[in-house]
C-alpha cells in the first residue's frame, strides 16, 4: 500500500522524466514545443479549424490535410491535461509525418474541469465521435486510427461506445492507448489530480468513469486492432495502469502492449517523427 503522499508523487507524471533538472523546465518545454510546432503545423498545412460538434466554445474539431482525397485514411488525436489543460492548439505537432502520408488528421478539443466535470466530458467526447462517425460515411473511410494520450487515452475508451461501433461496422479501427489513466479509484482522492474534488468524483460514480470496468465484449463485431503504450520513465501507477488495463475485457482485442524508452511526455512528443514507433505502427496500420 502507498501512503497518501507516495501516491500523489505516483499520479504526478512530470516527476518521472530523466531528460531535465525539474517538472518546470520538463513542462516548459512540453508547452513551447507542442505550442509552437502545431502553429508551425497550421500555417504549413491545408486545414479547417474550429469546426462546432456541440454548443460550447471548446467542442471543437481541427482538421488537417482536408485538401487530401475524400477517402484518405483518417488519424485521430485527443489530448490530454488530466481533464483540467491543455487545447487542441498545442496538439497537432505531430501532424507533418502523416499528411506527408496522405492521411488526414482530426484534432479534437473538448470543454475542462471545473467549468464542466469528467462526466460531461465524456458525454462530449460520444458527441464528437457521433459527428465523427457521420463525417467517416461522407467521406467514405474505410481506416481510421484513434490515439488518445494520458487522460485522452481514459476518454478514447469511452469514445469507442457501442453506438459508435455499431457505425462503423464497415470500417478498420486501430485505437493507441498511449500512457493512460483507466481507474479513478486512487485518483479521485489526490490533491495531485482532483484538488477539491475538481473533477466531481464521487463514490457513485468513479467506477462508471474507470474504463477498467467497461464491458468491451460489444468489439466482436468490429475490426478494431488495440495498441497500450506507456513509457519505462513513468511512475509504476501509470504503467500499472496500462498493464491492468491490457488485462480487462478488452484483452482478445489487444493486438500489442510495450513499454517504451521514454517518459510521460515524450512518449507523445515523438510522433512529430516518422521513424518513431508509435507514428510507423499507426501509419503502417492504415496503408495496409
Amino acid at each position: 500500500m502507498c501512503s497518501t503522499e507516495e501516491l500523489e508523487r505516483q499520479y504526478t507524471p512530470s516527476l518521472f522524466s530523466k531528460r531535465f533538472e525539474n517538472r518546470e523546465e520538463l513542462l516548459n518545454y512540453f508547452l513551447t514545443f507542442s505550442n509552437s510546432k502545431s502553429q508551425e503545423n497550421r500555417l504549413k498545412y491545408d486545414c479547417h479549424l474550429n469546426i462546432s460538434y456541440g454548443p460550447s466554445d471548446r467542442q471543437k474539431i481541427d482538421i488537417y490535410g482536408d485538401n487530401l482525397h475524400p477517402d484518405s485514411p483518417l488519424f485521430i488525436f485527443i489530448h490530454g491535461g488530466y481533464w483540467q489543460e491543455l487545447d487542441k492548439n498545442h496538439s497537432s505537432f505531430f501532424v507533418e509525418p502523416f499528411i506527408k502520408n496522405s492521411i488526414r488528421v482530426l484534432v479534437v478539443e473538448y470543454d475542462l474541469c471545473p467549468k464542466v466535470t469528467v462526466e460531461d466530458i465524456v458525454d462530449q467526447i460520444q458527441s464528437c465521435f457521433k459527428w465523427i462517425s457521420t463525417y467517416i460515411k461522407q467521406k467514405d473511410i474505410k481506416k481510421i486510427s484513434i490515439a488518445g494520450h494520458s487522460v485522452g487515452a481514459h476518454l478514447l475508451a469511452y469514445a469507442l461506445s457501442p453506438e459508435f461501433m455499431d457505425q462503423m461496422k464497415s470500417v478498420s479501427i486501430d485505437a493507441y492507448f498511449i500512457s493512460g489513466v483507466y481507474c479513478m479509484n486512487e485518483l479521485r482522492h489526490l490533491k495531485a489530480a482532483n484538488d477539491g474534488n475538481i473533477l466531481s468524483i464521487t463514490d457513485n460514480n468513479w467506477k462508471k468513469l474507470s474504463p477498467l470496468y467497461i464491458d468491451y465484449s460489444y468489439f466482436k463485431d468490429n475490426q478494431i486492432g488495440v495498441y497500450i503504450y506507456a513509457g519505462d520513465y513513468e511512475s509504476d501507477k501509470f504503467r500499472e495502469h496500462s498493464k491492468l488495463f491490457s488485462e480487462s475485457s478488452i484483452k482478445p482485442f489487444v493486438k500489442e502492449v510495450k513499454f517504451l524508452d521514454v517518459d510521460h511526455f515524450d512518449i507523445i512528443e515523438k510522433l512529430e517523427s516518422e521513424d518513431y514507433e508509435i507514428t510507423r505502427s499507426i501509419i503502417d496500420n492504415l496503408k495496409k
